[in-house]
């Protein structure tokens, strides 16, 4: 579970996120919406580590991750993407899904194995390009945990 609690960050004078409070059980898809310069981008920043709140709280699981550094939220579960998705375009389909599961393994051949788990026989040995990047993404999020089989991520 994500949990939110009381969350702010401000740069100087400038509050880009005040007060957020929420909460996101496993599996729950929870939508941020509001207009350009909201603190959308800001909090998620906040959330997967790269900034620290300047109060309040960010739980994952009951921990406490504010203020983490992203790789150690990364490794706790918890990534995120950018807005412009760019796979390893000199790689294979396969190795840049590999490079990014070994956040979560710790060796090449469960990379793979996870990887090919994953649905990415039809492209595996092509190169990584934009027209690869929406399964690359997906794969990017399957957390090998009790929340989401393998089988519900292969039909993503």
């Amino acid at each position: 579970m994500l949990e939110l609690e009381a969350v702010t960050k401000r740069f100087g004078g400038l509050t880009a996120v005040k007060d957020v409070s929420l909460r996101a059980a496993p599996g729950e898809i929870l939508g941020i919406i509001g207009p350009n310069g909201a603190g959308k981008t800001t909090l998620f920043n906040v959330i997967s580590g790269f900034y620290a709140p300047n109060a309040g709280t960010v739980r994952l699981d009951g921990r406490d991750i504010s203020g983490l550094a992203p790789h150690h939220v990364c490794a706790l579960g918890l990534t995120r993407t950018f807005q412009l998705v760019k796979p390893f375009g000199n790689l294979s389909v396969l190795a840049d899904a590999m490079i990014r599961k070994l956040t979560r393994v710790h060796a090449v051949s469960a990379a793979r194995d996870a990887a090919m788990v994953s649905g990415l026989h039809p492209v595996a040995t092509t190169t990584a390009s934009v027209p690869h990047t929406s399964r690359l993404a997906h794969f990017a999020f399957i957390r090998e945990s009790p929340g989401i089989s393998r089988s519900a991520a292969r039909r993503g």
